[in-house]
């Protein structure tokens, strides 16, 4: 589907700066979404929390890796999207775009002629600060402690057209960690149909794949996969160019009256080409870094 390499989406754009609203929201909620859509392209307000980010090229502004907004202030991403060799093929990362759905129109509405609903338009905001994990070393082909926060210079007014995606608890993850277990990937990436990305945010849904079985494609390539990190996939669905830094997310729906979506995974690297049979892509585990994160967040 949707990779690891970047590719970059040039446009014209203008800054919108966003009033912080102080008051403390819940994670991980949905409005307003139609379940009878297609299993490749997102509703309108599907996955309110995806961000993309916004780099300085040569060329002028551009759209590259993703991420996930996880509260007002900050986006959880890839360290390789904001430091080292593919950060700086991109450019300087400046800003952070929230609330969008179709990179070629502002606002973005929905395709029903009869009752047409259209989205508030996306947002622009400036970047204040980036933090990359410590112990990511850019040079590693395993990019263990592939993960990044980037503060936001303004905060977020939570809307239906914005949320912020849960964080996992260490205790959470006997739900998802088990091979075979289905988990959610969604961004603006490559598709068999457009080499330079989607316009439209896609998602798609992957089984997670065991260590063991995951490290046998790679392990000839000299790359280890350690426990730090998720696989997932192998099949004909997979990210691709253009998700980097992007959500693996978890669907809790235990309790129907009131369903939350977490961030468990961050999009790493994987198969080149794309959703090559039998090699997953892999995503740095989220919960052994909430230590860390929970620190900056706070900030």
């Amino acid at each position: 589907m949707l990779y690891r390499k970047i590719k970059i989406l040039h446009f014209v754009f203008i800054f919108l700066y966003v009033e912080g609203n102080t008051a403390e929201n819940e994670c991980g909620i949905q409005y307003n979404i139609n379940r009878i859509i297609d299993g490749t392209i997102t509703d309108l307000r599907e996955f309110p929390w995806m961000a993309l980010l916004i780099y300085q090229t040569a060329k002028g502004p551009g759209l590259a890796c993703g991420g996930v907004l996880v509260n007002q202030k900050f986006v959880l991403t890839a360290a390789h999207c904001v430091t080292g060799n593919s950060a700086k093929k991109i450019g300087n990362l400046i800003a952070v775009r929230l609330g969008e759905y179709d990179t070629r129109t502002n606002p973005d509405c929905d395709e029903n002629p009869i009752d047409e609903d259209c989205a508030a338009s996306h947002v622009d905001i400036y970047v204040d600060s980036i933090y990359f994990h410590p112990n990511y070393t850019a040079k590693s082909s395993s990019r263990y402690n592939d993960i990044a926060l980037v503060k936001l210079q303004t905060a977020v007014t939570y809307s239906k057209d914005l949320q912020p995606i849960c964080l996992p608890s260490v205790s959470s993850e006997g739900l998802w960690i088990n091979p075979g277990s289905e988990l959610h990937i969604s961004g603006w990436g490559q598709t068999e149909t457009r080499e330079s990305g989607s316009f439209v945010k896609l998602k798609a849904k992957v089984p997670v794949v065991n260590r063991q079985k995951c490290n046998t494609p790679y392990s000839a390539k000299g790359i280890v996969i350690g426990d730090l990190q998720l696989c997932a996939g192998g099949g004909t669905t997979d990210t691709c160019k253009g998700d980097s830094g992007g959500p693996l997310m978890f669907e809790d729906n235990s309790n129907l009256t009131d369903p939350r979506w977490y961030a468990v995974g961050v999009t790493s690297f994987g198969a080149e080409p794309c959703a090559t049979k039998d090699v997953p892509a892999i995503y740095t585990k989220i919960t052994p870094y909430l230590e860390w994160i929970n620190s900056i967040i706070t900030l």
